[in-house]
């Protein structure tokens, strides 16, 4: 990467405030990309995890290991998440295309307010669909846990929650400081 000197001068070596401004910049994209996992993360898979991951990779693989089922308990669950492929895959692909066509009305090159709030409004119905059938999913799974595991698993939902609510404020801060260095 080419940097100017004060003179104007190309140079290969940052001045103090472009390695600052990178640090501002590195640490937005590193807070957005870990926004944009989580939230693809959560799109994606009604459990948290990508399709392509092997179960123990994704966060409902690592969370049925941390309950130490039964092998009964193993064979109910499969059957649960087996019976609800029909309706969470048609809601997931429903999310990612309602979360394109936002971004793209967002995006547009004539900007048009009406367009994006209906197409916010489709994704806030797609996405409370998508989250009736977690948490009617979680409800059948719940049911079939004892004592423990139902503290685990609501350890693990927190956890996740937790995450949530430190990166938000990571994004928004770099944000603010890159808003500071620039604005008048």
């Amino acid at each position: 990467m080419l940097w100017c000197d004060k003179e104007g001068v190309r140079t290969l070596t940052p001045t103090p405030k472009h390695r600052e401004e990178l640090a501002i910049f590195t640490r937005l994209t590193i807070s957005l990309l870990l926004i944009n996992c989580l939230g693809l993360q959560a799109s994606t898979n009604p459990f948290g995890g990508f399709p392509e991951d092997t179960p123990q990779r994704c966060h409902l693989g690592k969370l049925l290991q941390q309950l130490e089922l039964s092998a009964d308990q193993k064979r109910e669950i499969a059957t649960i998440l087996k019976d609800s492929r029909d309706t969470v895959r048609p809601q997931l692909d429903a999310v990612a295309e309602a979360r394109t066509a936002m971004v793209a009305a967002i995006l547009a090159e004539r900007a048009d307010e009406d367009q994006v709030r209906s197409r916010a409004r489709n994704l806030g119905d797609t996405i409370e669909d998508l989250a009736v059938t977690r948490y009617a999913l979680y409800g059948a799974i719940r049911e079939l846990l004892d004592q423990d595991q139902q503290v685990t698993l609501a350890t693990a939902t927190e956890t996740v929650g937790n995450r949530l609510r430190v990166v938000r404020p990571m994004i928004q801060a770099a944000v603010d400081t890159w808003i500071d260095m620039h604005a008048e």
